[in-house]
């Protein structure tokens, strides 16, 4: 699992001192030498206690995940979320059965997604809300293309939903295929399959609808 280390802060182990009551010269100088030594042990185990109590605050690749695979999840978490937003628009502005039948399908399984990679961003001490730029994320629709989509209704509704879902499923595809190559984790590489398969089935199956209806 992911390896989010923060480094555990180890205690200082206990410094010898010398001995400053020895019987000649020669034995208080070696002693002065050896406690200016552990006065430099002290302060380099101090400095590697500084390193370590930083690490604390650092996400770490060194375990489970690696980076693509937490930039991964950070950033399919808002893009199902407009997935869920765009499929919640569908019993309002359709009477679609094929449309209908579909959105709730999209939100209970995009729904669980979202819960399984938050409780993994967790295990990997990652914020779940990232740096990403929900606008520079493949297939993520603009506002005004949301807009449009919320406008609509009947056949309009029917071939709008389809275009931008398409677009919004080849975007999650892409983003899959990368963690593919770049990541690391097993269960990540499992649900990005997962997504490709789905996304791509559903793809063509509304690609079809759109020529039924002549869009």
């Amino acid at each position: 699992m992911l390896a989010v280390t923060g480094a555990t802060t180890a205690g200082l182990a206990g410094l010898a001192t010398a001995d400053d009551h020895g019987d000649d010269e020669n034995h208080d100088h070696d002693g002065e030498t050896d406690d200016h030594e552990h006065h430099d042990d002290d302060h380099e185990h101090h400095d590697d206690d500084h390193e370590h109590h930083n690490d604390d605050h650092e996400y770490h690749d060194d375990g489970e995940f690696n980076d693509a695979d937490v930039a991964f999840m950070q950033g399919m978490i808002p893009h199902h979320e407009q997935a869920i937003e765009m499929a919640e628009l569908v019993p309002d502005r359709t009477d679609s059965r094929r449309l209908c039948d579909l959105a709730p399908e999209i939100i209970e399984v995009q729904e669980a997604e979202i819960e399984q990679l938050q409780e993994w961003l967790e295990e990997a001490g990652a914020d779940a809300g990232g740096d990403h730029d929900h606008d520079e994320m493949e297939g993520m629709l603009s506002d005004e293309e949301l807009t449009e989509l919320r406008e609509a209704e009947g056949q309009e509704f029917d071939c709008l939903f389809a275009e931008q879902m398409i677009f919004h499923h080849e975007g999650a595809i892409e983003m899959a295929e990368d963690v593919l190559e770049g990541g690391r984790a097993e269960r990540v590489a499992d649900l990005a399959e997962e997504i490709i398969a789905v996304q791509r089935e559903e793809i063509e199956m509304m690609e079809c609808w759109r020529d039924d209806w002549g869009c």
